[in-house]
């Protein structure tokens, strides 16, 4: 299976180990098109 695509065409990123998520957003405030979202 592939990226999966957003509705502007882009691939959108997929977190390969979702039970090893804290929840922390981390990830969210270093991301630099602050396109991350994190929610429990």
């Amino acid at each position: 299976m592939g990226t999966p695509i957003n509705r502007q065409g882009y691939g959108s990123a997929v977190f390969e180990r979702p039970d090893d998520c804290t929840g922390c957003a981390i990830c969210a405030e270093t991301c630099p098109d602050a396109c991350i979202l994190v929610w429990r």
